[in-house]
């Protein structure tokens, strides 16, 4: 026993280096480490929560967080040292923000197939690409420091973070999903934390896996390639049979989003979504910063009329599924624009009605919608640089 033993342990240190060297070679150049690539995408914040771990790179490559946490091109980790003639843009946000694509949980990617995007497919890819077409004389750089699940309070926390080190020309955020119906009965701040602390990755059997995988690049191979395995044999299943759960959910009859009466509980949400809004507004007033905040569009305030095929099985899925009527409440009421918001706040319906298709789910966009949501957001800073502001 004592034999089979140390012959097991042997073995396994010995495919620990190999996959030590395997991992060397395969992450040149992306400066992580097996504890950074075994560990979780998000980890705990003292002042936000949680954020982004810095230096985490896609399995895929198709992006990574730099030395910030800002979702950048694989490699290209450290910030740069900025000159006269750069105009840096930073994003705040959520998911929709950040890029990514149809939520995996549920069948919102076996309707659609789309996976996160690189960063050029991104808002913030499109928004350089347009301002720098449109600004030659500059070096235009944006920086995307919006991360999943955030919510505005965490924006404007993260924005305090990040304008301490860094000289921002423009700040734009884009929030509104990750806010809880429940807002005035907690703080955003204990929704979050509440939520991060009951995640399923300080549960079994995550709490065991997780420090056994970043500390073992062999084990941490293995967990990878099983998930991403599945990942792709349901990726390429569903291309190869056409999409089975989108021809389905596209012919279900959808019925109607449901809607709860607006009380007083409701108003009082919004009121403190808006209250948060208007504090980050506030503080960016004060520091002189030219800056826009977003209140982000949504699948259940969709127009269904220029729904195309895709788009109405999301729908369909979403009223069969998901239909909360408190939530779907909260937010139509959040962009009713029945209330006076500052000048620095704007509420982003163009997408509601946009005759292309706009979601990959209950809120994120497709390629064309990013690029759609950058141009009025360019236009946007164009028209208040040229009148001064």
């Amino acid at each position: 026993i004592t034999f089979s033993i140390i012959t097991i342990v042997l073995m396994l240190l010995v495919l620990e280096a190999i996959f030590r060297v395997v991992f060397a070679i395969e992450y040149r150049g992306y400066h992580t480490s097996v504890f950074i690539q075994g560990n979780t995408l998000q980890m705990s914040d003292s002042a936000l929560v949680f954020k982004n771990r810095p230096f985490y790179l896609d399995y895929y490559k198709r992006f990574q967080f730099n030395e910030e946490g800002m979702r950048s091109m694989p490699g290209d980790v450290f910030m740069l040292k900025k000159g006269p003639d750069d105009l840096w843009v930073f994003l705040f946000g959520g998911s929709a923000m950040e890029g990514v694509g149809s939520n995996k949980d549920g069948e919102w990617l076996d309707i659609t197939g789309v996976m996160d995007y690189r960063p050029n497919e991104t808002i913030g890819g499109h928004l350089q690409k347009i301002l720098q077409q449109q600004m030659p004389g500059k070096k235009v750089r944006v920086f995307n420091a919006a991360a999943s699940g955030g919510t505005v309070w965490q924006s404007m926390l993260r924005y305090r973070q990040l304008s301490t080190r860094y000289n921002m020309d423009w700040v734009i955020s884009m929030d509104g999903e990750n806010e809880p119906p429940v807002l005035g009965q907690q703080s955003a701040h204990e929704f979050i934390k509440n939520r991060w602390e009951t995640n399923g990755l300080f549960k079994f059997p995550l709490n065991i896996i997780i420090p056994v995988t970043s500390h073992s690049a062999f084990i941490n191979k293995m967990k990878q390639a099983l998930f991403n395995y599945k990942l792709s044999a349901r990726l390429n299943r569903n291309e190869r049979e056409h999409y089975p759960a989108r021809t389905l959910w596209s012919k279900k009859p959808s019925g109607a989003v449901k809607f709860a009466i607006e009380d007083a509980g409701t108003e009082k949400a919004v009121q403190e979504f808006y209250r948060d809004l208007r504090q980050f507004d506030s503080v960016l007033t004060a520091n002189h910063q030219s800056h826009i905040l977003y209140i982000q569009p949504q699948l259940v305030l969709r127009d269904t009329s220029v729904m195309n095929t895709m788009e109405r099985a999301l729908y369909n899925y979403y009223v069969n599924t998901y239909n909360d009527p408190f939530n779907n409440t909260f937010k139509r009421r959040v962009h009713s624009g029945r209330d006076s918001l500052p000048a620095g706040v704007y509420v982003l319906n163009e997408l509601h009605t946009w005759k292309q298709q706009s979601c990959v789910d209950y809120c994120h966009r497709t390629v064309d919608a990013n690029e759609y949501v950058a141009s009025l957001i360019a236009a946007q800073i164009l028209s208040r640089m040229d009148h001064g502001f």
